[in-house]
């Protein structure tokens, strides 16, 4: 049998809209997940953990995140959400989105099986409620040709 082992994590969230529906755009039965800058604590245990999900690159920013996520499990008999609770406990509400910006802090619980450590994302409590806003579209700028822009990174940082 294998050894299950329970972690939690605390981060900024860059994605947290698909905590109570499922991204269907992938896979046909959905995914819950939650995208988190990792704070250098959480980071550490997160290394530490062996979790086989290797953090991705923000293209836009160049900044570093983790997607913590939840499937429909082979014993499961329906894909259901991870609980989510606000800072006291209390239940979330459903129809208050999360926003990019929040503190958050995720359960987590690991296996060892034949690729490795692998998860399932069981809870996340917001710590700090940042209200999500829609993102406003702008004109395009025209080219500045003063300035050089620098790229954001495209490989893990030395640490990651």
């Amino acid at each position: 049998m294998t050894e299950t082992l329970h972690y939690e994590f605390e981060g900024t969230a860059r994605w947290a809209h698909h905590l109570f529906s499922p991204d269907t755009k992938f896979d046909s039965v959905g995914l819950y997940s939650v995208h988190l800058d990792l704070t250098p604590e959480s980071k550490a245990k997160y290394l530490q953990s062996g979790i086989q999900v290797k953090p991705a690159i923000d293209k836009s920013d160049g900044k570093v995140y983790v997607r913590f996520s939840r499937r429909k499990a082979p014993w499961m008999s329906a894909l259901t959400p991870p609980m989510v609770f606000d800072k006291t406990g209390q239940p979330w509400n459903p129809s208050v989105i999360i926003g990019n910006g929040s503190k958050l802090k995720v359960k987590v619980v690991t296996w060892t099986g034949k690729k490795g450590v692998g998860h399932r994302l069981e809870a996340v409590q917001v710590q700090e409620h940042v209200p999500y806003e829609k993102p406003v579209t702008e004109a395009p700028k025209p080219a500045e040709t003063t300035a050089t822009a620098t790229p954001p990174q495209t490989k893990l940082p030395t640490g990651w």
